[in-house]
């Protein structure tokens, strides 16, 4: 563009000379000058017409490129849509996280609940209800009387399996005169102190008043007749074991240790 303009500049002084002299030499000198110049200045104003014209080109090809790279834009109704659909996956994978939470807390109570001695539900007969709570009567003061723990059914004979692993005793209730087991949790819990499960007479070969250790699942006695008992069962009762936790001389409920909260 520079060399155009120098070109442009040197004609027009070259032409006011033509026209200021009048010698015939001059004239002619400056004559051939100037059609030496316009021939020139022809060539770089072809030379400036080809590059504008692909100048030109080049940029309505790069415009066309863009605006086939540029996206479109969405109408109201697809963003509406997207943010829809956006908002269902975010839902789904909440509810998702949420069962697999769900899940995981249900496995790991299980996981830490207690094993059940007999492998069998609550009892419920004639006799009377097994869960923790269930009326018994009334005491001698006339106050109602009230289950201090689970009643778990069972076949006469089979084996009862300790519910965690812990120091056992099997031995005779001091008042009750009841065969019975005590276990001692090897892992301290603090809700309770120890388990006892009553009408469970020792295994074979054990002695009675013998301390010795059982893994969760192992054999601990043998379920009981209850109307072969010291002080027996009426019929209406069915055959079950006792299962009672103590805390500080006191009964509480074992329902939550055996099926959860």
């Amino acid at each position: 563009m520079q060399l155009a303009k120098e070109t442009e500049a040197s004609y027009q002084a070259i032409q006011k000379t033509y026209l200021s002299d009048n010698s015939d030499i001059g004239n002619q000198q400056l004559e051939k000058q100037l059609r030496d110049k316009e021939a020139e200045l022809a060539s770089i104003r072809a030379i400036k017409a080809k590059l504008l014209s692909a100048l030109d080109i080049a940029t309505q090809e790069t415009e066309e490129e863009d605006l086939e790279g540029a996206p479109e834009k969405p109408t109201n109704s697809e963003e509406k849509a997207e943010e829809k659909i956006a908002t269902k996956d975010t839902q789904a994978e909440q509810e998702e996280e949420k069962e697999i939470e769900e899940k995981e807390a249900k496995e790991q109570e299980e996981r830490e609940l207690f094993i059940n001695p007999t492998g069998k539900g609550i009892r419920n007969d004639s006799g009377g209800l097994g869960h923790f709570g269930a009326p018994r009567g009334k005491n001698k003061d006339g106050s109602k009387r009230l289950h201090e723990g689970i009643d778990f059914s069972t076949i006469v004979g089979q084996d009862i399996v300790a519910p965690f692993d812990g120091n056992i005793v099997n031995r005779i209730g001091d008042q009750t005169k009841v065969p019975l087991v005590d276990i001692w949790p090897k892992e301290k819990y603090p809700e309770f102190d120890y388990m006892q499960i009553l009408y469970v007479n020792k295994p074979e070969g054990v002695q009675w008043g013998a301390s010795r250790y059982a893994k969760a699942g192992g054999v601990v006695g043998i379920a009981a007749n209850l109307q072969a008992l010291t002080n027996p069962y009426p019929s209406n009762v069915g055959p079950h074991v006792h299962v009672q936790l103590w805390k500080d001389n006191n009964k509480i409920d074992p329902t939550p240790f055996f099926f959860g909260k």
